[in-house]
């Protein structure tokens, strides 16, 4: 009876939990376009701070978001290596042309550091 009972809240606790949102590809990708250590990117560099990841995207992860169809990056058929990389670096070159809301544009943000999510 008590491995029935532990079985089931396994089972509850693994049908409760939240499913992985953020894609491994976009930081590494990231990180390997702007010549930076991995560990020095975060998740944040597109998400809100300690808020869903997929429904608090920051102002630069919008416009990634727009530009990056992320089930590319999922399950069987996903894009990986250089053909990951070639779909990502486009994305990432053209969001880096748009300007945020103090009127820099981001890639003046990711070459001084100022950028969101970037760990000094």
């Amino acid at each position: 009876m008590k491995k029935l009972g532990l079985l089931l809240c396994v089972v509850i606790a693994a049908g409760s939990a939240s499913p992985a949102l953020a894609l491994p590809a976009f930081k590494t990708g990231f990180a390997k376009k702007y010549n930076m250590e991995s560990r020095v990117v975060t998740c944040d560099v597109c998400h809100v701070p300690k808020k869903d990841k997929k429904e608090f995207r920051n102002e630069y992860g919008t416009i990634l978001a727009t530009l990056l169809d992320a089930e590319q990056f999922k399950g069987d058929n996903k894009l990986t290596g250089d053909e990951a990389d070639k779909v990502i670096f486009e994305a990432l070159d053209k969001a880096a042309k748009e300007k945020c809301n103090d009127g820099k544009s981001w890639e003046d943000h990711i070459k001084s550091g100022t950028m969101p999510g970037l760990k000094q």
